[in-house]
């Protein structure tokens, strides 16, 4: 499944799941409906069905974005920075979010590099954010 990922404000997203398996940065988005929501991990959700919500609760986690949200790309080189939705990358099953078009444009250049970096600066600082 294919899942999109929209941004509402600091405490509020929507997830939209769709049959595609490609793997890259949508370039639309669904709006979620507030009345299909749930409350997770301090975040509200909002999704365009019942049948998508059903799917998140199945396994929330697999479905969080990595690094609590921060750039991606601005951990791997051991900074931190806020993120965009509409630039995320979905690689392996996995959410990854940054800061804009630059940011989008160089992680997707080398991804695997990117991760192994941001995985060790995120294990660093997970606890200090």
């Amino acid at each position: 499944s294919k899942l999109t990922y929209n941004w509402i404000n600091e405490t509020e997203f929507e997830l939209v799941f769709s049959e595609s398996n490609n793997e890259s940065r949508s370039n639309f988005s669904v709006k979620g409906d507030k009345y299909i929501s749930v409350e997770y991990d301090g975040a509200k959700w909002l999704f365009s069905s019942e049948a998508n919500r059903q799917i998140f609760l199945g396994n929330p986690t697999k479905y969080m974005p990595q690094y609590g949200g921060y750039c991606a790309y601005a951990l791997s080189r051991n900074a931190v920075s806020s993120s965009k939705p509409e630039y995320f990358t979905i690689l392996n099953g996995k959410l990854y979010l940054k800061f804009g078009k630059v940011a989008f444009k160089r992680w997707s250049k080398d991804p695997e590099k990117y991760i192994a970096l941001a995985d060790a600066s995120w294990a660093k600082r997970v606890n200090t954010l």
